[in-house]
C-alpha cells in the first residue's frame, strides 16, 4: 500500500523545514493518525514521543514542534483509536509523553522555528505515493 499525503491545509506551509515535513509525514503510520489537526495536536504529539521512544526533554520537544508546525497535513493512514495506541506502546509511556507537553506549554518554552528531524521532503505540497512494499 501507498502513502499518500496532502500538505495544502498547513498554514505557512512554504517556509516549512522540508526535514520536518517529512518526519510528521512517516510519523502519521507510527502514530496511527492519518491527519494532525487544531483539536488533535497534543494526541498527535504524545504518540509520536512515545512511538519514537523519545527521551531526552530536547527531542521531546523537537516532535512536539514538529506537531505544531504540521498542523493540517493529512495521509492516507487508517485511525488506529485511543485504546489500540494505548495497548500497543502502553499507558505509562504516554502519560510521561503528555507530561513533557504540559512541562513545554506551562514553561513557555519557546517553540524553535528551524527545527531540522531528517534530509528535506519535497516542495510540492501534494506528496506522490511512497511504495512500502
Amino acid at each position: 500500500m501507498a502513502l499518500h499525503w496532502d500538505a495544502r491545509k498547513i498554514r505557512d506551509y512554504e517556509n516549512i523545514p522540508n526535514s520536518v515535513l517529512d518526519a510528521a509525514i512517516w510519523a502519521t503510520l507510527g502514530t496511527g493518525m492519518g491527519e494532525i489537526t487544531e483539536k488533535n495536536w497534543r494526541e498527535f504529539a504524545a504518540r509520536w514521543i512515545v512511538a519514537y521512544d523519545a527521551k531526552s526533554e530536547v527531542e521531546k520537544g523537537q516532535y512536539i514542534a514538529a506537531a505544531q508546525r504540521c498542523i493540517g497535513l493529512s495521509t492516507n493512514v487508517s485511525s488506529e483509536s485511543k485504546q489500540k495506541f494505548h495497548n500497543r506502546m502502553g499507558r505509562v509511556r504516554m502519560e510521561d509523553a503528555f507530561r513533557a507537553i504540559e512541562r513545554a506549554e506551562a514553561t513557555g518554552a519557546p517553540v524553535p522555528v528551524d527545527i531540522e528531524i531528517g534530509p528535506r521532503a519535497p516542495t510540492h505540497p501534494v506528496g506522490p505515493p511512497v511504495d512500502m512494499e
